[in-house]
């Protein structure tokens, strides 16, 4: 497992204001440690056991969209299981990392909806729903932020998705070319496995 140089775990899970299932608490807090002004932000982290193209989902609790910005509660969904192409993975078979880098990804989202004012976290969910671009935005941008703290886990959950698909060489190296997000990727190759 890759060493976080930043908040302890200490720190995340004696704050009461995250809400982590047992069997994923590790991979959390350890994603958290990258990210402490995330330390006194309300977090619900639910697991989910419908199958999904996406691992995992992040939003603003609705009862708390109108509330302070210090007071919103964010909601990260996490699958049991997702499908990469034609097959079913589930959590169990991720390892610890990719789990870690994953999670990362989604902070850096909540990290956006921190700085955002209400008006715009409306705007961005509205945008979301209806603009595939905007969601590739968003995608990046949480990409970008995940990666400048914790590298490693990132690339090793990109790794780890082209490592499980079926693509063609050329198509794995220009992905590798590119850093975008794991949801991205897994969208990329669902969209491509015909390639």
């Amino acid at each position: 497992m890759i060493q976080s140089p930043l908040a302890t775990y200490e720190e995340f899970s004696t704050q009461g204001n995250k809400s982590i299932p047992e069997y994923i608490k590790f991979e959390v807090i350890k994603a958290l440690s990258f990210f402490p002004e995330l330390q006194n932000t309300h977090i619900i982290f639910q697991l989910s056991n419908k199958t999904e193209k996406s691992i995992m989902k992040t939003r603003v609790s609705l009862t708390s969209l109108f509330l302070n910005v210090s007071k919103r509660t964010y909601v990260v969904v996490i699958s049991n299981n997702f499908h990469l192409q034609d097959k079913k993975i589930e959590m169990s078979y991720i390892p610890k990392d990719v789990l870690v880098g994953w999670i990362g990804v989604e902070l850096g989202k909540i990290l956006a909806y921190e700085t955002a004012s209400n008006y715009q976290v409306l705007s961005y969910l509205f945008s979301s729903h209806f603009s595939k671009k905007f969601v590739k935005k968003k995608e990046l941008k949480a990409n970008r932020c995940a990666r400048r703290r914790m590298k490693a886990f990132v690339v090793a959950a990109r790794k780890f998705i082209l490592n499980k698909s079926d693509l063609p060489n050329q198509v794995i190296e220009k992905v590798n070319k590119m850093y975008t997000s794991p949801a991205f990727i897994v969208n990329f190759i669902n969209t491509h496995s015909s390639v």
